[in-house]
């Protein structure tokens, strides 16, 4: 399971948009890559090469044998969950809301600590009167191409009802050459990279996304194995964010 405890004590880092680097915040790691899923058990993409995600038969009969994965479905299915990372950014989160990017004030919404998010043709939000947030858990790998033909595709934003995304590798992959995590600034209207992390097991990056968090995959060229991580978010069941009104920020 995720080190919560640990995770509670961070400081968020602010450049170039707010984001926490935890080493080591699994635990239980040898399980969870002994137990990680066979490829033919994977679903189609959503994001990575394989994804698996609550729904899937695949991830029902995962959670189900596997003590590991079981456990932490449930970590991440919870209010606490959720509460461990809304803190960790309290003071953006308070900003952005203050200044108009933030629509709501995530602080104030209600918690649903279910699988609301499952695997749909497309793009599908609750859109209820009353928003709420919620939490979501993909299981994936990567092998050469990927971050070229899929994982956003080059730089991009996760999508406006998203509001705190957390990536977490569970292996070090092999004579991997590409797979990094990046993290852009901007110069204008044009992204410029400032933070690069390389998949190390067991670490985990956390960020405030925005419409202006831009990130991406560095295309993997080769890779001895495969690329193996978790993605967790917190989103909302409708768009939370500002939308982008930049003309050339938006066409990304």
């Amino acid at each position: 399971m995720l080190r919560l405890d640990q995770l509670a004590r961070e400081r968020a880092i602010d450049n170039p948009y707010p984001h926490v680097v935890v080493e080591n915040a699994l635990d239980e790691l040898s399980g969870l890559n002994a137990d990680f899923p066979w490829k033919d058990h994977f679903g189609p993409t959503i994001r990575m090469d394989g994804d698996l995600t609550a729904g899937d038969p695949g991830y029902e009969e995962l959670i189900s044998q596997s003590s590991a994965y079981g456990a932490l479905h449930r970590q991440v299915y919870s209010i606490e969950f959720i509460r461990v990372f809304l803190e960790l950014f309290r003071s953006p989160i308070q900003r952005a809301y203050e200044n108009g990017e933030l629509i709501a004030d995530p602080f104030a919404l209600r918690i649903v600590p279910e699988p609301i998010e499952k695997r749909v043709s497309g793009r599908s939000f609750v859109g209820e009167a009353d928003p709420f947030l919620y939490p979501r858990f993909d299981i994936g790998y990567g092998g050469v191409g990927y971050g070229l033909h899929n994982g956003g595709r080059g730089v991009h934003i996760d999508n406006l009802p998203r509001l705190i995304s957390i990536l977490v590798f569970l292996n070090t992959p092999q004579s991997m050459v590409g797979g990094s995590h990046r993290l852009y600034g901007l110069r204008g209207s044009k992204p410029v990279l400032k933070k690069e992390y390389h998949p190390v097991s067991g670490l985990l990056i956390a960020s405030l996304q925005s419409n202006r968090a831009f990130h991406d995959v560095e295309p993997i060229e080769a890779i001895d194995g495969e690329r193996r991580a978790f993605y967790m978010a917190v989103s909302c069941s409708e768009p939370i964010w500002k939308k982008e009104i930049h003309r050339k920020l938006s066409a990304l």
